[in-house]
């Protein structure tokens, strides 16, 4: 009997020495019962099976030491995998993982673990922002927004100092950048964005074209649940107080209304679904009137804005481990009476449309948890016109005097843009043991082409600057009041661009032991930039030329050391160097390209007895004609020859501690 119990104690002691894998499966914080997890180790020595109880709890176990990845799945369920799970002897690992009744992403299984869970696999610092976050916006708001809740970030600018124009964002991983000034085109509703990725801090090589940060926007796709939301939100001037001091030019938003909505559920349950949105804004901004001596007065007439915006979004998942999305999304932003400030006048606003059609389809294959391939392709094409109410035969007038100087009459130019862009990209991750080591490899290329075309010309062929010093009788709409007058002439834009970005890259995670992983990494990149000199409208047929080229190498190393071994604190280093993606801003006063027409200033014009009287530059300049041949400013058509040109990049060091405590905090 001693003998016996001596043995069942001895027993029991190795048995609590043994390894183990434990943790909840949960949906939305509610168990997920009869979910199945499954563990196998790097080399494929070990595999463990568990099936979640009622409370959504599974075990493990034993397991020996090493470095296991975890998949639970469960029948109308996105899969979820965990993997770098690192067990030390005798070490007994916990983990929360949540499911979700419709994937959230492009690839069919994702990693879903806590917020404030430590990933010692890679060096990168990011941080997602989920349905929880925009929860907390106020009504007024958008996707981008958001960053202003990540640490060490604003909303135009990331880590660094970048300004917004060096950052990347995607929609759903892929690039959707302003291929003129660079920067954020896309305005999404908050309201169908299911998660942002904000990274940057330690990216590896498979991400690029930034210098400050990635801001991935990710749509939200139809379950297995069907619902419907209907939301409306309104604003009044009456309870909203004015921020203007006195004498204060500007605008403010003095009146909101808001009605969105939006669908989602099954076609086929399990395999097809469905999610579709739409948002309609109407916006009023005023402005005080500062042509009066009354301090809190406004101008009568207001900047009316109305945005509609709509998205429809088809999930399909044909066979296990793969997944195909398609969606498709419209936006119309236009504004009347834009550009109201107190000074100038009404007549002098502009009115804007900008229709926006944006697409997407992606594809991606993870049958194999050894083996990924994800292939995306995104875009837009959008039509913007700035146009003066009075037509392009009437010019505007700028009144010279002490102070500000309003503008009546019409707005100067009417300006007509265009942008387009095409993005696709390829990434294949595949997880093997080689050389005593477990390697996390990715492979793949990126592509984007886009086009912006700008033409902005001189409404009238001039602007009359009359003078109104001492002058008791003057009105600005009666020439016939004008005693001395000036004009601008010029300042016109055709600009016809096209930009192009290209990359491949190689990215390695190499988990060597238990603790420590190193991830080198390489990308090489080609950066375009094209214009079309002597194009008089976007309908024009002109050849173009290469403005500017460069290519470039980026590497990246890192390192990550899981000190505890239990993912609960790990020392971080990275260095690494990002190029900055392509737009034409780069390159467009470009030799040859005859963007900007020279802006001259003409002094002295004849007497003039109607406001709306142009004038053509051969009649300006003919003899006797009363004009004056100074002018006293110039814009420049170009800057001389571009040679040595290379895309600017910026060379990141990071080193960073991660330590999570308790459940709740990182």
């Amino acid at each position: 009997m001693r003998l016996t119990l001596l043995a069942l104690v001895g027993f029991a002691t190795v048995a609590s020495a043994q390894s183990a894998i434990t943790g909840k499966v949960l949906e939305n914080g509610s168990p997920v019962a009869s979910a199945t997890v499954h563990a196998v180790r790097s080399d494929k020595s070990i595999a463990r099976e568990a099936i979640t109880d009622s409370d959504g709890r599974f075990r493990l176990a034993p397991v020996s030491a090493g470095l296991y990845t975890v998949t639970v799945r469960k029948v109308g369920y996105q899969s979820a995998e965990q993997g770098a799970v690192r067990v030390l002897e005798g070490q007994t690992v916990s983990l929360t993982v949540s499911l979700t009744q419709a994937p959230r992403q492009l690839s069919t299984i994702q990693v879903v673990t806590s917020p404030t869970t430590i990933n010692a696999s890679t060096p990168e610092l990011s941080l997602r922002l989920d349905r929880a976050f925009t929860e907390l916006l106020p009504t007024g708001r958008d996707a981008s927004s958001l960053i202003a809740l990540v640490p060490g970030a604003r909303k135009e600018q990331l880590w660094g100092g970048a300004p917004g124009v060096s950052n990347d964002y995607q929609l759903d991983g892929v690039s959707m950048n302003h291929p003129g000034a660079g920067g954020d085109f896309l305005s999404l509703s908050v309201d169908w964005i299911e998660a942002l990725d904000i990274r940057g801090l330690g990216a590896g090589a498979e991400h690029g074209n930034f210098q400050g940060g990635i801001i991935n926007a990710i749509t939200k796709t139809g379950t297995n649940d069907r619902r419907i939301a209907f939301r409306t939100n309104y604003e009044s001037e009456r309870l909203t107080a004015t921020n203007f001091n006195a004498d204060e030019q500007g605008v403010e938003q003095a009146g909101r209304r808001e009605v969105s909505g939006e669908a989602l559920g099954p076609i086929a349950r399990d395999k097809l679904f469905y999610f579709a949105g739409g948002q309609l804004v109407r916006r009023d901004m005023r402005s005080p009137n500062l042509t009066t001596p009354a301090q809190h007065d406004f101008q009568l007439v207001r900047e009316e804005h109305l945005d509609a915006r709509a998205l429809g979004k088809l999930t399909w998942l044909p066979v296990f481990g793969q997944r195909v999305d398609a969606l498709l999304g419209v936006s119309a932003a236009n504004a009347d009476r834009a550009g109201i400030n107190g000074v100038d006048d009404p007549s002098a606003t502009l009115r804007i449309r900008q229709p926006t059609t944006f697409y997407e389809l992606g594809w991606s294959s993870s049958a194999s948890p050894r083996n990924a391939i994800d292939v995306r392709f995104a875009g837009y094409n959008s039509r913007e016109s700035r146009l003066g109410y009075e037509g392009p035969a009437v010019p505007g007038v700028q009144v010279l005097h002490i102070g500000r100087l309003p503008t009546v009459q019409n707005a100067p130019f009417n300006e007509r843009r265009d942008a387009s862009n095409l993005s696709a990209s390829l990434e294949w991750r595949m997880s093997r043991s080689a050389l005593g080591a477990e390697h996390g490899l990715v492979l793949g290329a990126e592509v984007s082409r886009g086009t912006w075309r700008d033409y902005r010309t001189r409404n009238g062929g001039l602007t009359w600057r009359p003078y109104s010093f001492r002058v008791p009788a003057f009105d600005p709409f009666n020439a016939a009041t004008w005693q001395t007058t000036a004009s601008d002439w010029g300042g016109d834009i055709h600009l016809d661009s096209d930009v192009g970005n290209g990359a491949v890259f190689v990215q390695d995670y190499i988990a060597l032991g238990t603790r420590l992983t190193v991830t080198p990494g390489l990308r090489y990149g080609r950066w375009s930039g094209y214009v079309r000199p002597g194009c008089d409208s976007p309908a024009t047929s002109c050849d173009r030329f290469e403005a500017v080229h460069a290519t470039g190498f980026d590497p990246r190393i890192g390192a990550v050391w899981d000190v505890t071994g239990r993912n609960t604190f790990a020392l971080k280093a990275h260095w690494g160097r990002y190029h900055q993606g392509m737009f034409s801003l780069f390159f467009d006063r470009a030799r040859g390209g005859n963007v900007y027409t020279n802006h001259r200033r003409y002094y002295a014009a004849p007497p003039l007895t109607d406001a709306r009287t142009t004038f053509t530059t051969s009649q300006r300049d003919a003899a006797g004609s009363g004009f004056a041949t100074y002018f006293d400013e110039e814009i420049l058509d170009e800057t001389g020859r571009v040679e040595n040109y290379k895309q600017p990049y910026v060379d990141q060091s990071v080193l960073g501690l991660e330590k999570s405590i308790g459940r709740s905090w990182k």
